[in-house]
């Protein structure tokens, strides 16, 4: 028999767990877990906002004892998911995942900085407006709860966003035989192709491009990203059966 699933989601930078909403429903029609990875409270806390949604806030390995478990990680999301222990992971999937996103020697494909530090003098003077531009940047038409806005964390995850490096992380996952899922965008102005490709296409991942998805597929086309993500999970539930 097929062990259970249980999906832990973690949004990116300037987004809400609503991201995911579509999915979940989705996902919940084939008896999939679905859980939100804890953090990332740009616009209020997880717990405060989406009761009822999902099955909880996920915040330590016990919560989903005995399921097969599989982080799902948006942009900066990703990150967060691989600050865990890379063992506790039955497969990730990466949606437009950040690894390192700066332009540095090593990281070629990478966006310049000064961009980064643009958006933080504006998140200062005219958050709203900033990320309004934002989210058009994205390839979406997005309403965060404004009212429940926290600069502070959104300032302090950006700063991070500038000197974070995961890369060692996900090659870990790689190496361990973790099952590994990504999924890119040609459209994607905010995680470039080439970027996507430097990082995550290659021996041992599952790389998957879309002509249009932006930068939150999910919200661009669920179908298409929901089928792929069962698609995966039911790969991982195989393995997890094999003796």
């Amino acid at each position: 028999m097929a062990p259970p699933i249980a999906c832990v989601f973690a949004h990116g930078w300037a987004f809400m767990p609503t991201i995911w909403q579509q999915t979940w429903a989705m996902l919940k029609k084939e008896a999939i877990d679905c859980w939100v990875y804890h953090g990332g409270n740009y616009f209020g806390t997880d717990s405060d906002t989406f009761k009822g949604m999902m099955s909880g806030v996920w915040h330590k390995q016990e919560q989903t004892q005995g399921r097969c478990l599989i982080g799902i990680g948006h942009s900066f999301g990703l990150c967060r998911l691989l600050q865990e222990d890379t063992a506790i992971w039955d497969g990730l999937v990466s949606v437009s995942g950040v690894l390192c996103l700066v332009k540095k020697p090593d990281n070629r494909h990478g966006v310049d900085g000064c961009r980064l530090r643009a958006m933080a003098d504006s998140l200062d003077s005219q958050p709203e407006r900033m990320l309004r531009v934002f989210y058009a940047r994205c390839g979406v038409s997005y309403e965060p709860a404004w009212e429940q806005m926290n600069v502070k964390v959104l300032k302090d995850d950006l700063a991070t966003l500038s000197t974070v490096d995961c890369r060692q992380r996900w090659r870990a996952c790689l190496a361990s035989g973790v099952p590994l899922l990504a999924c890119a965008s040609v459209d994607d102005a905010i995680v470039p192709l080439s970027l996507a490709q430097a990082h995550f296409d290659g021996a041992g991942v599952d790389f998957r491009c879309w002509q249009k998805g932006g930068h939150v597929l999910p919200l661009v086309d669920v179908e298409g990203f929901v089928d792929g993500v069962l698609e995966f999970v039911r790969r991982v539930q195989g393995k997890r059966e094999e003796p």
